[in-house]
């Protein structure tokens, strides 16, 4: 189950129980509150996604239908910026996504995953 505290209070994002959901990162701008993670979906694998103040956004790109997982948040302005990986099948794949739109970092000939983000300005 994925959920986050909030002045003692649990706050929950997902029904999803035990080993079907995950969080990872956790961060605030201004009064809205993002957490990044991953959830299964219909398809029994976990689906890279981040909440915005409980809202989901999905971010699984449409090629694969493994598992992948979304790492670390990082917020500027009007966008957002999210960093992990999702299996092609046969390795995982390092990307970002810029408001929801997929960048990947690597070829999915070897591992890799992003674990950070930040953005300059």
């Amino acid at each position: 189950m994925v959920k986050y505290w909030k002045n003692e209070k649990e706050i929950n994002l997902s029904d999803v129980a035990g080993i079907g959901a995950c969080s990872r990162a956790v961060t605030v701008a201004g009064n809205d509150v993002y957490v990044t993670g991953a959830e299964k979906g219909t398809d029994y694998n976990l689906a890279p996604k981040y909440w915005k103040n409980g809202k989901e956004v999905n971010l699984s790109t449409t090629i694969r239908k493994r598992n992948g997982y979304a790492e670390a948040i990082a917020v500027a302005g009007n966008n957002v910026y999210v960093a992990g990986e999702e299996n092609n099948g046969l390795c995982d794949v390092a990307e970002y996504w810029q408001n929801g739109k997929v960048i990947r970092l690597s070829d999915g000939k070897h591992n890799a995953a992003a674990y950070a983000i930040a953005v300059v300005r």
